[in-house]
């Protein structure tokens, strides 16, 4: 939660130098992105001890499928210096694939979401070219589901952690009001997923595709 607070805190002063600048061309806007993901492997612990001890024990990995999806909407303000303040709302999702451990591994059938909402902090760099680049830090708190499918089963249990996400992005003017881009998150859980019988680490690249309109 610390370190929590410590990144809403330079989102804070971020905006306060920012909103120093003029408002000439200061304009709201909404977006829409539409993103892959790839879910970083993970060890695996828990917080029964003789689960956490075979699972240590056999350096226990949990793998996700190569690729997962997501989709998230935004709504921002823009101001003239540059600095774009905005709020984003997301979901993703990624399929498990197996469970690594002693040099062998077993197929896992089920999947792990993610609901965020987040506040991003955002500079973007503009030339005399309708092309423009843009970088940036987001805090927020997600909120999962893990799900464990096998031998007709079902079982969901879900957890909520905080997160943040540098971003890195490059776009183009397509008109006045709208403009295409393309950016890469590396979103990171600050705690672990704590699914009681399971914990892992969140660590996700996401690169996403989107349209913004600046009213």
């Amino acid at each position: 939660m610390k370190r929590l607070l410590l990144v809403c805190l330079f989102l804070f002063l971020f905006s306060s130098l920012a909103l120093a600048g003029g408002h000439k061309q200061d304009r709201p806007y909404v977006g829409l992105i539409i993103a892959g993901q790839y879910l970083m492997d993970t060890d695996l612990s828990s917080n029964d001890g003789l689960t956490d001890a075979i699972l240590k024990s056999a350096d226990a990995k949990m793998q996700f499928k190569d690729f997962g999806y997501g989709v998230a909407g935004t709504a921002g303000y823009k101001w003239a210096s540059g600095f774009r303040l905005e709020g984003e709302l997301n979901y993703f999702k990624s399929d498990l694939d197996k469970v690594k451990g002693n040099g062998g591994s077993i197929d896992v059938d089920g999947s792990i979401n993610m609901k965020a909402l987040m506040v991003n902090a955002l500079w973007e760099f503009e030339n005399k070219t309708p092309w423009f680049s843009y970088l940036g830090l987001g805090a927020g708190y997600g909120w999962s589901k893990g799900t464990i499918e096998g031998g007709g089963d079902k079982v969901s249990k879900s957890c909520s952690i905080p997160l943040v996400q540098p971003i890195l992005g490059v776009g183009y003017n397509l008109t006045d009001n709208v403009s295409l881009g393309l950016d890469y998150k590396f979103v990171m859980g600050l705690q672990k997923l704590d699914y009681q019988d399971l914990k892992g680490e969140y660590r996700a690249h996401r690169l996403g595709l989107g349209l913004r309109y600046n009213f």
